[in-house]
């Protein structure tokens, strides 16, 4: 798995055009166990994964940005990944990749480290952070790798959470329908704001206007 997480899919990210077209065309959970399951069979074993252990989902926080997460199975050893994260324009010219590696602390607790593969092979440790809420992970990685892929040390679109604030202006996931809340303090007109769905972990791109969050028409 190491060498499936950690060479094979960081050089068909950052080189293959045929890596995406399979990714566009049959979505990341038939991709990537595919890709692994022809690994395995290329050794004459068999796969101990499911195609439900992976999945993926894309979004775009901004006009020149497309971000695509690649959930992989859970981690049984240092250092596999929890996610993986492609950044690319929308003409695949400029792409990273970015994974979030299971580590340990030195008192023996678990971590998730941030880091990166670059073109040349070279692989980047940002530093290891602990294990919380899914959607605050999330939040915290997509915030810290946009900043690093448009070269950016402060960072104009939030990524707020899917938790319910009272007296706060919310809005419905449009795609479970869930009702989400957030703290909008700080927050000016016309700013781009991402939000993020606990439930089905949907992740779009608002606008505040007028005190609250709206869609774009």
């Amino acid at each position: 798995m190491y060498e499936f997480e950690h060479r094979l899919l960081p050089k068909w990210i950052l080189t293959s055009g045929a890596f995406y077209n399979d990714l566009f065309k049959n979505g990341a959970r038939a991709t990537l166990y595919g890709a692994l399951k022809s690994v395995y069979e290329n050794r004459n074993e068999e796969i101990p994964y499911k195609p439900e252990d992976f999945n993926g989902l894309s979004f775009q926080p901004d006009d020149n940005t497309i971000v695509y997460m690649l959930k992989m199975p859970d981690p049984t050893e240092v250092p596999l990944c929890y996610r993986m994260y492609m950044f690319y324009d929308p003409d695949i010219k400029r792409i990273a990749c970015y994974t979030i590696e299971k580590g340990t602390d030195i008192d023996g607790s678990e971590l998730r480290f941030l880091c990166e593969w670059d073109s040349e092979g070279k692989h980047i440790n940002y530093g290891g952070n602990t294990i919380i809420h899914m959607t605050q992970m999330v939040s915290e990685e997509v915030r810290f790798f946009f900043s690093r892929f448009r070269n950016m040390d402060d960072i104009r679109i939030p990524l707020l959470l899917g938790v319910k604030e009272n007296g706060n202006e919310g809005i419905r996931c449009s795609k479970c329908g869930l009702d989400l809340g957030f703290d909008l303090n700080g927050l000016k007109d016309g700013d781009k704001v991402l939000i993020h769905c606990p439930q089905c972990f949907r992740i779009e791109t608002v606008r505040y206007e007028n005190g609250a969050l709206k869609r774009s028409e």
